[in-house]
C-alpha cells in the first residue's frame, strides 16, 4: 500500500462551497512543482517540430515528403515544391539526397523542371525496385497546362488535372538524375464522366506511399475527384478512392512494357461510410493477403475498407477500431477520430503498424462549412500502434493502441502538420518526415516510445519518472501542505493520478481532495484548483476554467482487485500545450458529444497558488503527483499494475 498522509490540525474550510455549472461537488487538487524558474521545456522536446533536422533550407511551399533508403545507406526524398503557395502554376516535383542519415540534404535534382507558367507537377510518391536498382517517382502532371474550366476564362487550381492524371519517371543512380516521363493509363470511371470536362480530362492525385505485396506486385492509392467546383446541392466535392496496381514494375526494365490496372473493377470506388467524400489514405497488407485501406472523410472517424481478393473488390467501409475499449461498451469510443485531414499508416519491419492522425473530429462535414470553428484541427499529430488480430468471424484486421502525442507545433497552429512519411533506417530506428506546407523536417522517435505502442497491455510497472509524492486515505480526512502547480506560460507539466474505490459498483460523487490559497476566509470566490467526479465524467477546474473527461465506464477487465476501482489520470502537457484525461486505460476522445476529448491549454490561464490540502473521502482513494507529463504508455503501465502497486 502507499504511504499514509499525516493529518494536520487547524485546517478549516467549507469545501462544498465550490460547485461547477452542473452543480457537482469539486475536488481541489495540488500538483507537483519543483521550481519557480524554468527553461522552456519545448527547446529539448523531440516532439516539437522545430527541433527536427531540416529537410528544406529555403522558404517556399513544400508538401508530402516520401523517403526511401538505398542499399549504400543514402536517403532519397521525393517531395512537391513551389515558390509561393499550394496550387501555384510553378509547382514541381524534386528529389533530395542525404548521406548522413537525414541531417543534411545537400543534393537536389528536378524530377520535373521548374516553370513559372506551368505545367505543374505535384503529389509525388516513390517506388523502390531493388532488382532493377531503380527508384520510380509517380506524380500528377497537367501536360496540357489546362488552367480554366471548359468554355470559361475562370482560372482554376490545376495541379490535380491531367488527361490520364498520372506520370512516372525513374532514377537509376539513387535520385541524382531522372529519366524521361511516361504515362500511367487509368481506367475511366463514372465519377470521371460527371466532371466539368465529361471525362475528357481526369481529376485526381495520390498521397499513399506504394506498397509491395508478395514481393512482386506494387499497389498505390489514388483519389478521383468528381469536379473542380463544389456541388451546391451536395455542399461538397464528390471524391472516391481507387488503387493502381502493377505486377511487373519491380522487374521490367523497359518502361513501355510496365503494366498498370485500376482497382476495384467496379464503376464506383471506395466511398465514405456516411456517403460524403472519400479521399487520400494508404493501403496496408496483412499476412494472409488481406488489404486494409484506411482513408480520410468528413465522417469524423478514419474510414477503412477491406479487400480479400487483391483489390478486385472491397467491403463496405467501416471505421478504424481501438484495441482497448471502455469497460461497459461505449461503441463510439471504439473508433479512431480524425477530421478531413491527412492520415499516415505504415507497416514496419516487425510486421506491426504505425498510424499518424489528429485524434479529433473538428473538420467533420458541418465544420467544413464553418472553418472559423476548426482553426486548430491539424495540431498536434498523434500516433497509434497497430497489430493484426483475428476477429470472431475468423477474419484478419488491425486493432490500434491508445494514442500518444507524436508531434506538435507552436507556430502556424491553424495550418498544422500534414502529409508525413513514417520509415525506418537500416538499424531499425523510427523516423517521421513532415512539412507544415512551408518547410520540412526529419524527426527521430525514441525506439522505446514507439515499441511500447504495440505492447500497452503488457506494460505493468509504476512509472517513477518525475513522481513527487503518493498518498492513500481510507474514508477519513487527512491534511498536508500543497505543492505548487506548474505555470502554463512556462510550459511546464504535471500528471495527477487517482485510484478511486467504487461504491455500489461505480465511481461515486464526492470530494476526495481539496486545496486552496487559504481557508481563513473561505467563500465561493476563493481561487482554487478543483476536480469533481460524477456520472458525466471527471471535471477539472483551474480558477474559472473547466475541463472534463468522457464518462467513467466501470472497469470490468483485468484483475479482480482492479475492477473495484476506477483509474483516473489528468495530464497537463505544458510543452505540447495540451490537457488530456485517461480513464481506466482509455484516452478521452469526446465520444459523440464533443469533437475533442482533449484540450488546448489557454495561454492566458493563470494557475492560482494553493497552500493547503485535505484528503477527505467516503471510500479508499490513492493518488500520485508527478512533475512531468506521463506518456500514455506510462499511464497504461500504472493502470495495468493496479491500485496496490508501488
Amino acid at each position: 500500500m502507499m504511504e499514509k498522509v499525516n493529518s494536520r490540525r487547524g485546517f478549516r474550510c467549507n469545501l462544498l462551497a465550490f460547485t461547477n455549472p452542473l452543480s457537482t461537488c469539486l475536488v481541489l487538487i495540488a500538483i507537483a512543482h519543483f521550481s519557480t524558474v524554468f527553461a522552456d521545456p519545448r527547446a529539448e522536446d523531440w516532439r516539437n517540430i522545430a527541433n527536427g533536422d531540416a529537410l528544406i533550407d529555403r522558404i517556399g511551399y513544400y508538401d508530402q515528403p516520401g523517403i526511401v533508403i538505398e542499399p549504400d545507406g543514402t536517403w532519397v526524398c521525393v517531395i512537391t515544391e513551389g515558390d509561393d503557395k499550394e496550387g501555384g502554376n510553378d509547382e514541381r516535383v524534386i528529389s533530395l539526397r542525404s548521406k548522413d542519415g537525414g541531417k543534411t540534404w545537400p543534393e537536389r535534382a528536378d524530377i520535373e523542371p521548374r516553370n513559372r507558367y506551368g505545367p505543374p507537377s505535384a503529389w509525388v510518391v516513390p517506388i523502390q525496385a531493388p532488382k532493377t536498382k531503380r527508384i520510380y517517382a509517380v506524380y500528377t502532371y497537367n501536360e496540357q497546362n489546362i488552367t480554366t474550366l471548359p468554355n470559361s476564362t475562370r482560372r482554376i487550381r490545376n495541379d490535380i488535372i491531367g488527361v490520364q492524371s498520372f506520370r512516372y519517371t525513374y532514377s537509376q543512380d539513387g535520385g541524382k538524375t531522372w529519366s524521361a516521363r511516361y504515362v500511367i493509363p487509368i481506367d475511366e470511371k463514372l465519377i470521371d464522366k460527371t466532371n466539368e470536362y465529361h471525362g475528357s480530362v481526369r481529376l485526381g492525385w495520390t498521397v499513399g506511399k506504394p506498397i509491395i505485396v508478395n514481393d512482386e506486385t506494387v499497389l498505390m492509392q489514388f483519389t478521383k475527384r468528381g469536379s473542380i467546383l463544389e456541388d451546391p446541392k451536395l455542399g461538397y466535392i464528390k471524391m472516391e478512392n481507387f488503387v493502381l496496381a502493377s505486377d511487373n514494375i519491380l522487374v521490367e526494365e523497359d518502361p513501355s512494357k510496365i503494366k498498370w490496372k485500376t482497382l476495384p473493377k467496379s464503376e464506383v470506388g471506395l466511398t465514405a461510410t456516411s456517403g460524403h467524400l472519400s479521399e487520400e489514405g494508404d493501403i496496408l497488407a496483412l499476412l494472409d493477403g488481406t488489404l486494409y485501406f484506411a482513408y480520410r472523410t468528413f465522417d469524423g472517424y478514419i474510414n477503412v475498407a477491406i479487400s480479400r481478393d487483391g483489390g478486385e473488390t472491397f467491403s463496405k467501409p467501416g471505421y478504424a477500431v481501438y484495441a482497448r475499449q471502455p469497460g461497459d461498451g461505449g461503441v463510439s469510443h471504439a473508433f479512431l477520430k480524425n477530421p478531413n485531414g491527412p492520415i499516415t499508416p505504415r507497416k514496419m519491419s516487425n510486421g506491426n503498424f504505425l498510424l499518424l492522425f489528429y485524434n479529433n473530429a473538428d473538420n467533420a462535414f458541418w465544420l467544413h462549412h464553418n472553418q472559423s470553428l476548426a482553426s486548430t484541427w491539424r495540431n498536434p499529430y498523434w500516433i497509434s500502434g497497430g497489430v493484426e488480430m483475428t476477429t470472431e468471424d475468423g477474419e484478419t484486421t488491425i486493432l490500434w493502441s491508445q494514442p500518444e502525442i507524436a508531434l506538435y507545433t507552436v507556430k502556424n497552429i491553424g495550418h498544422g502538420i500534414g502529409y508525413p512519411d513514417i520509415f525506418q533506417d537500416k538499424t531499425g530506428e523510427y523516423y517521421i518526415a513532415e512539412t507544415d506546407k512551408q518547410t520540412g523536417r526529419i524527426h527521430h522517435m525514441p525506439r522505446t516510445f514507439v515499441e511500447n505502442l504495440w505492447r500497452q497491455d503488457k506494460l505493468d510497472a509504476v512509472s517513477q519518472r518525475g513522481m513527487y509524492k503518493k498518498y492513500v486515505t481510507e474514508a477519513k480526512a487527512s491534511f498536508f501542505d500543497a505543492p505548487h502547480f506548474p505555470d502554463i506560460p512556462d510550459h511546464t507539466s504535471m500528471t495527477m493520478e487517482f485510484w478511486i474505490e467504487h461504491i455500489n459498483g461505480s465511481i461515486p460523487d464526492g470530494v476526495p481532495l481539496s486545496c486552496s490559497e487559504s481557508c481563513e476566509d473561505c467563500n465561493e470566490n476563493l481561487k482554487s484548483i478543483a476536480v469533481s467526479t460524477n456520472s458525466s465524467g471527471v471535471w477539472l477546474r483551474i480558477d474559472t476554467a473547466y475541463f472534463h473527461s468522457d464518462p467513467v465506464f466501470a472497469n470490468s477487465a483485468g484483475r479482480a482487485e482492479k475492477s473495484k476501482f476506477s483509474h483516473v489520470v489528468i495530464v497537463m502537457d505544458g510543452a505540447a500545450g495540451v490537457l488530456m484525461f485517461v480513464i481506466n486505460g482509455v484516452v478521452s476522445d469526446g465520444l459523440q458529444a464533443r469533437t475533442y476529448g482533449w484540450y488546448f491549454l489557454p495561454s492566458l490561464l493563470q494557475v492560482p497558488p494553493v497552500t493547503s490540502c485535505i484528503l477527505d473521502y467516503d471510500a479508499q482513494i490513492a493518488m500520485r503527483y508527478y512533475s512531468v507529463a506521463l506518456t500514455t504508455g506510462e499511464i497504461l503501465g500504472n493502470f495495468n499494475a493496479g491500485p496496490s502497486a508501488k
